[in-house]
């Protein structure tokens, strides 16, 4: 069970420091109309492995929950990994970034439920349903 929750973490971490780098570029191409080609394709793979990532994350703590259902930080840590999938596709595919945040928001309710006093998950679970009634314009 640690192992697959520390393999998840791993690759959570790696994919919110690669979502920090497309940040980077998002600026660069707002802020210069004429990104390079290179730059471009660099960003585009980029974006395609950090949501290769976040699936493997995603993974890794449902094999941690099939192992131990009442693992409420695995829930938490899935629901992150959901919403930063959910970010990362928000502009170009609104339906399926609504349904990661749906799923998402399950997960850290389901959290709550098994530890109510987990701040993270509350925390956590009222920004997804923020950044879902953005997504839909509430």
């Amino acid at each position: 069970v640690t192992a697959y929750g520390n393999k998840g973490n791993t690759l959570l971490c790696s994919a919110r420091q690669k979502m920090r780098v497309l940040s980077t570029f998002a600026k660069e191409a707002r802020d210069s109309p004429f990104m390079s080609e290179e730059s471009i394709k660099m960003s585009q793979d980029l974006k395609r492995r950090t949501g290769e990532i976040l699936v493997q994350s995603g993974r890794c703590y449902r094999t941690v929950l099939s192992l131990d259902p009442r693992d409420a930080r695995a829930l938490v840590n899935w629901g992150s990994a959901l919403c930063l999938r959910a970010k990362l596709i928000e502009v170009e595919d609104a339906d399926s970034a609504v349904d990661l945040y749906d799923a998402a928001i399950e997960k850290f309710a389901a959290s709550l439920q098994l530890d109510p006093n987990m701040a993270e998950g509350e925390r956590l679970l009222n920004r997804a349903q923020q950044s879902l009634d953005d997504l839909l314009g509430y």
